[in-house]
């Protein structure tokens, strides 16, 4: 009997998409923990005329959280660290720094150790959202 594995889809940018919608549940636990319930970001959000997204935004104070992939010792693959994704990321938030927007670029890791929440709500209080 042959046994076949899924293959994982990939998602932003080498990050199979259960490892990212993980991460992202694990910053929506620590928010609502930290008391932040009431604060809740928008998901997927575009944010200009090009149709980009945020994976978090909030936007009346334009802050907006984007977990990236690929990101971890001796990766040689996964979209943000190879030339062509690496030069798309630099527009978007090239463009999102222009439109006014504050963008926290976290990895995984910094999600697990609370360091990702924590400069979510230094972003949060510098634009006077808490």
């Amino acid at each position: 009997m042959v046994t076949r594995h899924r293959t994982p889809t990939l998602h932003s940018g080498g990050m199979s998409r259960s490892d990212h919608q993980s991460a992202t549940r694990c910053l929506r636990r620590q928010r609502q923990t930290a008391g932040l319930a009431a604060v809740r970001p928008d998901e997927q959000h575009r944010f200009c005329e090009r149709g980009w997204r945020f994976d978090f935004a909030f936007t009346l104070a334009k802050v907006a959280v984007e977990v990236e992939g690929g990101v971890h010792d001796g990766a040689t693959r996964g979209r943000h660290i190879r030339a062509a994704g690496f030069r798309a990321d630099a527009k978007k938030y090239g463009r999102a720094a222009i439109l006014g927007w504050i963008v926290l670029r976290v990895t995984s890791k910094d999600i697990a150790d609370g360091s990702a929440l924590a400069d979510t709500i230094s972003a949060l209080e510098v634009r006077g959202a808490m």
